[in-house]
């Protein structure tokens, strides 16, 4: 048997445990149901916020239209170079509920956001502590949906991955790349039922807190240093066997993370290793085995061909369904693998230089 036929079988196991783990994502339908929350349970709010005078008025609107009305809504200044304390301080006239937070000079040994997450959560007094980014687009029920799911399992963590918007062709072949590794590796239902700490992800753009909890363990000052404090935290939890859970935001939030090609390099480069536990190896395997491996299906018999050929389509298209994707999304697939690259090479040089830089600061 030669190298390609080697090649081949390691491309079909994990073509075939891809294929296993998107199904059992299907079947679960990690979504969050539409019902009501009849309970007394508050949400605070909080909001880090760096240069984003031009988003905050979109998310105040939709804040203040949400089925289950929010205790309060605390929004941190971290040190803005725009105006984002004037617009702060004009929606605070508007909504008493809304409260803003002057930034403090950021202290040695913090990262900006968890600094002012941590800052966020000292002045919050809910019940729960909902951490939110500023970007994000959330619909009317979001916070009743999510508080009612959290009561229901009894959660210290529950965590969205927003329904990312994409408008140019530098977004739609970057932003989706995140997600589509995450369902294709990680069975979300074992972030619940597992309490494995390798078994977990979390996005930062939502990340709902039991309150209690979190002031016992102040999270954000475990991980005060650390820029994937979402998977960090949510690991921490599981170390602690806490109840978890990891859901996509479909139907509830969505978000325009970056505007441009350059910006979602920069913004995904800096996490980028972490879905392979900050690995460089595993990660530039995880590529070229994705990436090369079908052309070594050709040194199969025709039925061996064929059926990698169907099962590499049929990942593709189970992938498309549970993201929600546009059917015409799928012509980008191409696109998308080959960026996988760039973004390994901006994630790997930026870690050897120690020079990752997001939102005019070094991480």
């Amino acid at each position: 048997m030669g190298y390609m036929m080697y090649f081949a079988f390691i491309y079909l196991v994990l073509l075939v445990l891809r294929l296993i783990v998107l199904t059992v994502n299907f079947l679960w339908k990690p979504y969050l149901k539409s019902e009501t929350y009849a309970g007394t349970k508050t949400v605070s709010l909080l909001i880090p916020a760096r240069n984003e005078a031009e988003t905050l008025p979109l998310l105040f609107g939709k804040l203040l239209a949400q089925t289950h009305a929010p205790y309060e809504i605390l929004v941190y200044d971290d040190d803005s170079d725009d105006n984002t304390w004037e617009v702060l301080q004009l929606f605070a006239s508007i909504s008493t509920a809304i409260k803003p937070i002057k930034g403090q000079k950021l202290p040695e040994g913090w990262l900006g956001k968890n600094h002012a997450c941590y800052q966020l959560a000292m002045q919050a007094r809910g019940n729960y502590f909902l951490f939110l980014d500023a970007d994000v687009t959330p619909e009317p029920e979001l916070i009743e949906r999510a508080l009612a799911y959290a009561e229901k399992k009894k959660l210290a963590l529950l965590s969205l991955f927003p329904e990312q918007e994409t408008r140019t062709l530098g977004e739609k072949v970057t932003v989706p790349i995140m997600l589509q590794i995450l369902l294709s590796l990680l069975p979300l239902p074992l972030v619940y039922f597992s309490h494995k700490p390798s078994l977990a992800a979390a996005n930062g753009q939502f990340m709902l807190f039991d309150a209690d909890v979190y002031r016992k363990l102040q999270p954000h000052a475990w991980v005060k240093r650390n820029p994937v404090e979402d998977i960090q935290i949510i690991r921490f939890y599981k170390k602690l066997h806490l109840r978890v859970a990891t859901l996509l935001g479909n139907g509830t939030i969505k978000c325009r993370m970056y505007n441009n090609y350059q910006e979602s390099l920069r913004g995904f480069s800096k996490n980028f290793t972490a879905f392979f536990g900050q690995s460089s190896f595993f990660l530039v395997l995880y590529l070229f085995i994705t990436t090369f491996g079908w052309i070594a299906l050709f040194w199969l018999t025709p039925i061996g061909l064929t059926l990698g050929l169907v099962g590499l389509l049929l990942l593709v298209i189970l992938r498309n369904i549970i993201t929600k994707s546009p059917w015409h999304h799928l012509i980008l697939v191409p696109l998308q693998q080959l960026n996988y690259w760039v973004l390994a090479y901006y994630s790997l040089l930026g870690k050897k230089r120690n020079a990752l830089i997001w939102k005019n600061r070094k991480i």
